[in-house]
């Protein structure tokens, strides 16, 4: 690997490459905390000096960047190879088993992780003394520990990492349909600094043991960007068998408005054929959607993504975003209007809060839209 980098990345540089300004070594920047715009070089993005090293157990200097590289390099000519292809049909089970080691190595890598364990043992110590008010300092501290400094936190984080990327496939594999969304038009995928988002949108939020959403939850959709172009996505197979009852009630729908095309109702309830019609057009556009969706997790083949669909996703890394959004466009108006409508939004998802994108967020897609003409 060669000598140790001082600027040490926990979003790694290749996936940065597919973000860049054409023709350039540069990305567009937005810093949610101070509303700053601003390029920066790859080398320099999403990066932190020193960021994985640490002091171990017998006083020694160590470091988890050789951790991290031994899983780039391979998932570095994966991501290329789907990204020339536009699509993930011909992944093995080999491949997916890394694509999944890959995601959850880079779901603990960030420095998101860190504040929230942080913020984990804030809350505990402020629940403790709640519960306990006369107990004594040592008394906490045999209870929930020490609060970490700086170098627990690297020790925590690694180990934490080391546990749960043994369980990988299971998180991200099992139960779980994969598809690859293809940006269609000029509006690109963004990606943060803590770049894999859940949602949950479709069916009932059961909650994991912490409190907040993870590859686990049932009903959970996790979002990773790729390039500007594709962003991967991993989905609690729920989704999938409610597209198929979906399907069929859409199905019965538009048979039912042919069936009655040309029928003439009686001037009594003619005023409501309007709606009907009206009904029946959003039912075969919702139809044209899910067969779509169907058809991709079938296949692997891409799905294209028009421009409310990119803004959705977009939405997602603005809102897991622990501070930075990089971009291969300067275009943030999205991300500066929904930190406008939250101030929350500044900074990265808060422990114990659900971590979840509201299904509709509010005027999302007009302010996107609205943007352009600014």
């Amino acid at each position: 690997m060669g000598v140790k980098p001082v600027k040490q990345h926990f979003v790694p540089k290749f996936l940065l490459d597919h973000f860049l300004a054409p023709g350039t070594e540069q990305l567009f920047a937005f810093d949610k905390s101070t509303g700053n715009e601003f390029t920066v070089n790859k080398r320099d993005a999403a990066s932190q000096r020193y960021f994985y090293d640490y002091i171990d157990d017998d006083g020694g200097l160590a470091s988890a960047e050789a951790y991290f590289h031994q899983w780039e390099e391979p998932t570095a000519a994966l991501i290329k190879r789907i990204l020339r292809q536009g699509c993930i049909s011909y992944l093995n089970e080999a491949d997916s088993a890394l694509l999944a080691v890959f995601l959850c190595v880079q779901q603990m890598r960030t420095p998101a992780l860190r504040r929230q364990i942080k913020e984990a043992h804030s809350l505990a110590a402020a629940r403790f003394r709640e519960n306990n008010p006369q107990a004594t300092d040592q008394q906490q501290i045999d209870s929930i520990g020490v609060e970490p400094d700086e170098n627990e936190l690297v020790k925590q984080s690694l180990e934490a990492l080391r546990s749960l990327s043994a369980k990988a496939v299971q998180y991200f594999l099992k139960g779980k349909v994969w598809m690859l969304h293809e940006a269609v038009g000029p509006r690109p995928f963004i990606i943060g600094d803590n770049p894999i988002g859940f949602q949950l949108e479709h069916g009932p939020a059961v909650e994991s043991e912490q409190g907040t959403l993870s590859a686990e939850t049932t009903g959970i959709e996790m979002y990773m960007p790729l390039s500007s172009r594709y962003t991967i996505s991993i989905v609690c197979a729920s989704h999938f068998a409610q597209m198929k009852r979906q399907r069929i009630k859409l199905l019965n729908i538009v048979k039912t408005g042919k069936r009655c095309k040309g029928y003439i109702p009686p001037p009594e309830v003619a005023h409501l054929a309007p709606m009907m019609k009206g009904i029946e057009d959003e039912a075969v556009a919702d139809l044209k959607d899910i067969e779509a969706m169907i058809q991709s997790i079938r296949t692997g083949a891409s799905l294209p993504s028009f421009e409310d669909h990119v803004v959705r996703k977009n939405s997602i890394q603005v809102y897991s975003a622990e501070r930075f959004l990089y971009s291969s466009t300067n275009d943030f108006n999205l991300a500066k209007k929904m930190v406008a409508c939250d101030g929350h939004l500044k900074g990265g998802l808060v422990v114990g809060e659900s971590g979840l994108l509201p299904p509709t967020f509010p005027g999302a897609h007009n302010q996107a839209k609205a943007s352009d003409d600014e």
